[in-house]
């Protein structure tokens, strides 16, 4: 353009006005056919870079619903592997609750740190006390076993000694006692 507008100006420079205009007009038809290139060159452009523009969308659009889809499938992955995670330590919890309340006494050695991990203390500390409870019980149940055999058979002499004297009474005094005291 800088040329062209430069040889139009020499031109003027150099003529005289009527060869001038002559000039200009041609140098004016001139550049309105390049303009009219030009213009057509952009347009052509501008339709090519739009099209390029609504394929990049419609692309973006793509890739932005299989990231999607890709990211749910991810995302329910990874709930249903911690939620397998947790059933599992919760099964275990559960068992040793169910093996307390059945009379055995186990551990689950739990080493989270987490809410589970002090449900898993707190019932290992129950199994624990529950394990020594039960074992003082039997303690003092064999103990008291002793004590009731021993009782037992302190008694047994003064019941035998009462039930010879009531045989030997019968046997003297049949005749003598009534059928109510009998």
């Amino acid at each position: 353009w800088t040329d062209r507008a430069n040889a139009l100006i020499e031109a003027r420079k150099r003529s005289v006005p009527e060869t001038a205009t002559a000039i200009g007009k041609e140098y004016n038809e001139q550049v309105g056919v390049l303009f009219h290139a030009f213009n057509k060159i952009e347009y052509e452009l501008r339709d090519t870079r739009r099209q390029e523009l609504s394929d990049a969308i419609a692309r973006t659009h793509r890739y932005s619903l299989i990231f999607t889809i890709i990211l749910v499938i991810v995302g329910l992955g990874i709930a249903l592997y911690l939620v397998r995670r947790i059933s599992r330590r919760i099964g275990q919890l559960v068992e040793l609750a169910e093996g307390i309340s059945q009379g055995d006494f186990g551990r689950v050695n739990d080493d989270k740190k987490d809410e589970l991990n002090s449900l898993s203390v707190s019932l290992n500390v129950m199994s624990e006390k529950l394990s020594r409870t039960i074992g003082e019980l039997e303690k003092k149940n064999a103990e008291l076993n002793q004590f009731a055999y021993a009782v037992s058979h302190d008694l047994k002499a003064p019941v035998r000694g009462i039930s010879n004297v009531v045989r030997w009474i019968e046997e003297d005094h049949a005749t003598e006692i009534s059928p109510a005291v009998r």
